[in-house]
């Protein structure tokens, strides 16, 4: 009785065998080109650091610098919008002067961006306070940035030959990133 199981279950690991035999050349030929589809995602990113403060000290008849190093990052092709509160290194308590002194500095930000696109260029602009009473923007034209912002802030001249009144200047700039 064991000899008649033992003889079904061979026949049926042969035939099994005799089943899976290759391909044709013929079946292989129609199957020469086959796509295969690759899919994926980068995110957009999109940061700027702080850009810190600077004290000039005494203000004398302008002429004076102060050199920042912001941190900027955008995988995407973005702009840049600078905005003023005043226009200029303003008296806080009295912006327009008094007699013959004047009460504010103007000053000019040089801004320089090292971008790629894809080659690397350099994003730069000169813009004068009081242009950033309404705001200026700079494009990135299309390039990305992952190497930081280089911003020169340089104190204009004083426009009474009296010179400043005396007391505490300010002066807030507010850059806005958004990506394109």
């Amino acid at each position: 009785m064991l000899r008649s199981l033992a003889a079904p279950a061979l026949l049926g690991v042969i035939s099994i065998a005799l089943l899976s035999q290759p391909a044709s050349a013929d079946q292989l030929d129609a199957a020469a080109s086959q796509r295969v589809r690759v899919h994926g995602t980068v995110d957009g990113a999109c940061g700027m650091g702080n850009g810190g403060s600077a004290d000039f000290g005494e203000l004398g008849s302008g002429g004076q610098q102060a050199n920042f190093k912001v941190s900027l990052r955008c995988n995407v092709p973005f702009v840049l919008k600078f905005s003023a509160e005043r226009g200029a290194l303003t008296n806080r308590d009295f912006p327009h002067g008094q007699g013959p002194y004047a009460g504010s500095l103007p000053y000019t930000l040089d801004i320089a961006i090292p971008a790629r696109r894809p080659a690397p260029v350099m994003l730069t602009g000169m813009l004068r306070s009081a242009d950033l009473l309404g705001s200026q923007s700079i494009s990135s034209a299309g390039a990305i940035a992952d190497q930081g912002m280089d911003v020169r802030v340089t104190l204009g001249r004083v426009d009474s030959s009296a010179g400043l009144l005396a007391g505490n200047y300010g002066e807030t700039i507010t850059v806005t990133l958004s990506p394109i």
